[in-house]
Parts: C-alpha cells; sequence; structure tokens
C-alpha cells in the first residue's frame, strides 16, 4: 500500500498527537536554620567596639580611695567597679599597680553591686601606706607588669633594740603564705599565721629580684632578714 501525494505520513501524524502530561514533582523546601550567636562576654564585647571604633584604651584610670571590707584585710586585694577593669582591659584575678606618693601592687577583685559606678577603689590600711595615701585620696591604677619573682628578701619590723629569731623551715611557711601576692621592694606586708605577742607581724619588703613588681611562685627563693 502507497500513500498517495498530499496524504500526511504516519509520523506526521504522531507529531500532531498531543504529548502525554507527567505529573509535575515537587521537591520540598530547603531551611536553613541559622545558629544563634553565642552570647559574647562584655568584656569582649567592649575590646572589639574600641577596635572598631578605633578607640584608644587609657593607660591609667583615677580612683577615689575607700576602705577595704574586713574579709580582704592583709592579703593585698583591690576592688574596683566593671567600668574601671573594662577601661584598663584587665580582670578579677589579675595584678594591678597603684600608684600615690608611692606605687604598690595588688590582686584585682570585684566591688559589690552598690559600689559600681562610684569610680572608687577599696584597700586595706596596709595597701594604703605602701601608697602613701589615706582614705579619700585619688590614686591612679593601671595593669602591672609583673615579673615571677626569683628571690625576694624580707624583715620583720619590730621596735628598735629587739631582736626576733625564726625557726628553721620559716622561710617556706612564708612562701606558702605568700603564694601568688604581687609585690614591690618596700612594701610591708603580714603574712597569714606569723603573729607576735598575739598581734599580726608586719614585713618590710626589703628587695626583690627581678625589679619591679613581682609575684611569688613555687620556685621563688625567700631570704629572711633578722
Amino acid at each position: 500500500m502507497t500513500l498517495k501525494r498530499g496524504v500526511p505520513g504516519a509520523a506526521h501524524l504522531l507529531r500532531q498527537l498531543p504529548r502525554p502530561r507527567h505529573p509535575r514533582r515537587v521537591l520540598p523546601r530547603l531551611r536553613c536554620r541559622r545558629k544563634a550567636r553565642p552570647p559574647i562576654d562584655n568584656r569582649v564585647e567592649s575590646f572589639i567596639r574600641v577596635v572598631r571604633l578605633g578607640i584608644s584604651v587609657p593607660e591609667r584610670v583615677v580612683l577615689k580611695v575607700a576602705e577595704a571590707p574586713q574579709s580582704d584585710v592583709g592579703l593585698g586585694r583591690a576592688r574596683v567597679d566593671t567600668k574601671t577593669r573594662m577601661a584598663l582591659g584587665v580582670d578579677v584575678g589579675e595584678i594591678i599597680e597603684i600608684i600615690g606618693k608611692k606605687s604598690t601592687a595588688a590582686k584585682l577583685f570585684r566591688v559589690m553591686q552598690e559600689d559600681e559606678g562610684k569610680g572608687i577603689i577599696r584597700i586595706d590600711g596596709l595597701v594604703r601606706r605602701n601608697v602613701g595615701v589615706s582614705i579619700g585620696d585619688k590614686v591612679e591604677v593601671r595593669k602591672a607588669d609583673v615579673f615571677p619573682a626569683e628571690r625576694v628578701t624580707i624583715a620583720p619590723i619590730i621596735s628598735e633594740g629587739h631582736k626576733i629569731s625564726f625557726g628553721q623551715g620559716i622561710e617556706n611557711f612564708v612562701k606558702r603564705g605568700l603564694l601568688k601576692r604581687p609585690l614591690t621592694k618596700g612594701d610591708v606586708v603580714i603574712v597569714p599565721g606569723i603573729a607576735l605577742m598575739g598581734g599580726a607581724l608586719p614585713f618590710m619588703v626589703i628587695k626583690v629580684m627581678p625589679k619591679g613588681v613581682v609575684q611569688i611562685v613555687d620556685d621563688t627563693i625567700i631570704e629572711m632578714k633578722e
């Protein structure tokens, strides 16, 4: 059988047929959940802001001297508020240098909530003596450059004409009592556990090696002058 000319062929007829429609596949939409940003410590956030804005960090902050709580007496502590710690870039437990008529170093602690924003520093009588100031005076505070103490020489402060002798092993006892404490030459300190006639026995720091602010560590050599 032959197709007549002009009559559409089978291939042409097939092309004219409607194409079958396949059901459209709907793919599920994927949603990417962004992880929540972890909270940033206030001090870190402040540092980021300082870097972004180019704000200069003050080398020193001026504070007013106030009395320390009884629990801090004799321990070489200083308490300042959050604003001061952030301004100096220091945190609790670090060492600061306190400058008045003289200078000394102290370990940093927080103030009570009611002291926030008052611009004060709470230090005890020994620290005030080492700085040469009284309650109500102004001092400068800055982050200290601290070195591990290689050798520290101390001597008891006693009345003229009197002498005191210590037993064997007193150097290790003193080192344990002053461990992690910051010291400078000329400081007056109290060693926990050492008393004279029922009262605390003060010691004068005669010499420190290296010079400057040092911190008593396990390897520090303590020398006693009688």
